[in-house]
């Protein structure tokens, strides 16, 4: 779904107080800050007649089974839109159930294959993947429509990741000539800076001007970090995203698996329980949580020479790194 950003927050939260709410308008409050105003925004959509509504209501307070329940209420008609199951897809995918988000993408693409946000979604599964397509869906979705700025911040990213540092500018830049709220176009940038032993700060004042406590800007340049075998530079823009955003449990999983990367055990255990105590399992959060678990059936040993300890067991060894 594409956020409207030329209209000044302001004005939107003076709007939705005066007139009945559109999701639109509660995911815009929220990407700039808002919580409080999004939150009623979220919670007014969820008494609206329209399942629709309701659906996006729900997921805004992250009430994620009812959200569920009213997609699929909204969905079931013939006719309904494919909207609705590219939003349906974003939910799943958001939870961790990428291969019903990527059938509901293509049941979107039946009814509508000229949908350029049902290929952004199919390029999100896939990117998060590691699968190799997500260009191609981005590339298909930006011919469909040139003004979808999410695709130009995810074609960004993308590049970023594979070194291709001037398609990496070109498209940031074209989601915030499209959008001027881009964020996460402004976080690639931030990257490319911390990449190339640049400050960032200019790029932060910018984020930091539009949401102050968008931690997940700082999540995505720690991410692009990681890619780029900065290890500790990662863990401390890992750390700042959850100091921003403390309820942002993806970012708080990055950290712990980040840590573990370093040798580190206790505080990487207590970063991804805290995130599966608060319902964020996906497969790296709960694998990486068994992983520390199984330390104890290992001894453990450590000498001047190295970073972290071996350990041995019956179970076989690993070597820390």
């Amino acid at each position: 779904m594409r956020f409207a950003a030329v209209i000044p927050i302001f004005a939107l939260a003076w709007a939705v107080s005066v007139r009945a709410a559109a999701p639109a308008d509660c995911w815009a409050l929220r990407k700039h800050g808002h919580s409080a105003e999004a939150q009623g925004c979220f919670e007014t959509l969820t008494h609206s007649g329209d399942a629709y509504f309701r659906a996006e209501g729900f997921w805004g307070l992250e009430e994620w089974e009812r959200a569920n329940e009213q997609f699929r209420v909204v969905t079931q008609p013939a006719g309904s839109k494919d909207l609705y199951k590219v939003r349906w897809g974003m939910l799943l995918h958001e939870r961790f159930n990428d291969n019903d988000a990527s059938g509901l993408f293509r049941e979107a693409l039946e009814k509508n294959p000229s949908s350029a946000e049902a290929y952004l979604g199919l390029a999100t599964v896939s990117a998060d993947g590691f699968e190799g397509q997500a260009a191609g869906y981005l590339a298909k979705a930006i011919e469909l429509d040139p003004k979808l700025a999410e695709a130009h911040e995810l074609m960004a990213d993308i590049a970023l990741s594979n070194d291709d540092t001037d398609v990496a500018v070109a498209e940031a830049d074209k989601a915030m000539a499209l959008e001027n709220d881009a964020v996460d176009a402004m976080a690639v940038h931030a990257a490319i800076e911390l990449i190339a032993s640049r400050s960032p700060e200019a790029w932060f004042a910018k984020i930091r001007a539009i949401n102050p406590h968008y931690g997940e800007a700082c999540a995505r340049v720690g991410r692009q970090l990681e890619w780029h075998y900065r290890y500790e530079d990662a863990v401390t823009y890992y750390r700042k995203a959850v100091e921003l955003e403390p309820r942002l449990w993806a970012a708080h999983s990055a950290l712990g698996i980040a840590l573990m990367r370093l040798g580190k055990e206790d505080e990487p255990f207590r970063e991804l329980e805290l995130c599966y105590n608060n319902g964020y399992r996906d497969k790296a959060t709960a694998n990486s949580l068994r992983l520390l678990d199984s330390y104890k059936n290992f001894e453990t040993f450590r000498d001047s020479t190295t970073h972290e300890a071996a350990r041995s067991g019956a179970g076989g060894s690993l070597s820390g790194s």
